[in-house]
């Protein structure tokens, strides 16, 4: 082993082979750090996105909840009158609810039109 390292040669060529083993070891940290970053970044968007359909889920229970609230009550008031006024109540009933629906979609589109960076192109159903 003496021999190993009184000769300089020998102990240069170590001292390169560490110096290249440091810089590799360097350049495989800078990777990992930049792959953490990206996976970091893809995680939030990820949370993001949950989010984001977690309130569209609350929205459209909430919407199913208020459709069949009305179903209810529209059915419990047909049943108690003449077959013709039932048709007309409940048309005259449908129409106002589905106007309602239609501006509550409208501003629910209007506001969320500004997080998407363009404003979806809809047409109105009340023109059919």
């Amino acid at each position: 082993m003496t021999k190993t390292y009184n000769d300089i040669e020998a102990v240069t060529r170590l001292l390169e082979e560490k110096e290249k083993d440091l810089e590799l070891t360097a350049r495989i940290g800078k990777e990992l750090l930049a792959a953490n970053g990206r996976l970091e970044a893809r995680v939030t968007a990820l949370e993001a996105d949950l989010r984001g359909a977690r309130d569209h889920i609350t929205q459209l229970k909430h919407e199913l909840s208020t459709k069949s609230d009305l179903l209810q009550v529209l059915t419990n008031d047909t049943e108690d009158s003449p077959t013709e006024e039932r048709e007309e109540a409940t048309a005259v009933a449908l129409r106002r609810r589905t106007g309602a629906l239609e501006r509550e979609n409208r501003a629910l589109r209007d506001e969320a039109a500004p997080d998407r960076g363009t404003r979806s192109h809809v047409t109105d159903l009340g023109d059919y």
